[in-house]
């Protein structure tokens, strides 16, 4: 769970990370005022203390309450990386995601199978919104956070051990093999996969 911010990024709210957090934050407050009131309007301090951002915005929340302040400060795209399994996802998330003016995009990786082809339509879906402010989810972020990894490494040109705690810091892939095996596949002969 994080929130960090720059001028050449922008706000960054990892997608573990709570409401509350999201309302509380001195980033949030000074620079997105209106997030922060959108995070405070949701239900009571107990649930903020455990839902998240990225569950509000695509998972089991019909209400919805914080992409109209994501959307009025720029969200632009999102790209579920999860299944369209009913215990996680809105009916439609297509459709709510796009009533609010935002770019959809659905790559389904499947959680014990995942392939290069999901990885290469990743970094695809990436390029064709280059410079716009993307939104990016799956079920528990262990997708999310492992395609970002790769993205910075394979894409951006990240180092390894630059890239890996931010995910690390998530969950750990060589807990799931057939995880571990398909970030094996994609670093294949890069120098620092070693590491």
């Amino acid at each position: 769970a994080y929130i960090t911010y720059d001028e050449a990024a922008g706000l960054r709210i990892g997608a573990t990370t709570t409401v509350r957090a999201v309302e509380t934050s001195p980033i949030v407050r000074s620079k997105y005022a209106a997030l922060a009131y959108a995070a405070s309007t949701l239900a009571s301090i107990q649930i903020r203390n455990l839902a998240t951002v990225a569950g509000n915005i695509c998972r089991a929340s019909p209400s919805a309450d914080t992409p109209p302040a994501l959307l009025v400060l720029d969200a632009e795209v999102v790209i579920n990386l999860g299944r369209l399994d009913p215990a996680y996802a809105l009916p439609d998330e297509r459709a709510t995601v796009m009533a609010l003016g935002m770019v959809y995009e659905h790559i389904p990786v499947v959680w014990a199978a995942p392939a290069l082809a999901d990885l290469d339509a990743f970094f695809a879906a990436m390029a064709r919104h280059a410079g716009r402010r993307i939104f990016l989810h799956c079920a528990a972020n262990y997708r999310a956070s492992a395609f970002v990894m790769l993205y910075r490494v394979l894409r951006l040109g990240w180092p390894l051990a630059e890239a890996l705690p931010d995910m690390r810091a998530i969950w750990d892939p060589a807990e799931y093999p057939a995880w571990q095996a398909f970030i094996a596949a994609a670093l294949a002969g890069r120098p620092e996969a070693a590491g």
